[in-house]
């Protein structure tokens, strides 16, 4: 789940009555079932950045062990739309896991008390003269723990020349 997520929708669909837990971490987050349906919403200021998970399961009572099944699952994060003219040179991680076309990354790691480089290049699209704002967050992201935390905010603004 990407820094600066508001809100986040999950679904199931299965072929027999389901439902499912899902969120960051503990607590769980359940979801409201409705025979072979399922869905959950959460909103937060700032939804926990990190890897969120559903895990669905059939629903009983069962007389033995349950019937095989097939279920559909998916989230919905509404956050904060992504620069596509800015290229951090580490790559995106928050992109990454949203956009499945994205280029991946190689994070920066920087050791207590030590400094670390990054490059961000923009390469402005859209029609000459065009004002563009937005603000650029530098995050951090353990791969260990997959847990995300934001560093910095830094507006910015320029135009297309």
């Amino acid at each position: 789940m990407p820094t600066q997520t508001n809100r986040v929708t999950a679904a199931a669909q299965a072929s027999e009555p389901v439902t499912f837990d899902w969120g960051f971490g503990d607590p769980h987050l359940v979801a409201v079932s409705s025979g072979n349906s399922a869905a959950g919403q959460f909103s937060a200021q700032e939804a926990t950045p990190g890897v969120w998970f559903i895990a669905p399961a059939p629903i009983g009572p069962f007389s033995g062990p349950a019937t095989p099944g097939t279920v559909s699952t998916g989230l919905l994060a509404h956050t904060r739309a992504f620069d596509l003219d800015a290229s951090p040179s580490t790559g995106d991680v928050w992109k990454n896991v949203v956009d499945p076309n994205d280029p991946g990354f190689d994070l920066l790691t920087v050791a207590p008390g030590k400094k670390g480089t990054m490059t961000l290049t923009i390469t402005p699209s859209g029609r000459k003269g065009r004002t563009v704002r937005g603000t650029l967050y530098v995050d951090a992201f353990s791969n260990a723990l997959a847990f995300g935390n934001e560093l910095l905010a830094i507006p910015y603004e320029y135009s297309v020349g």
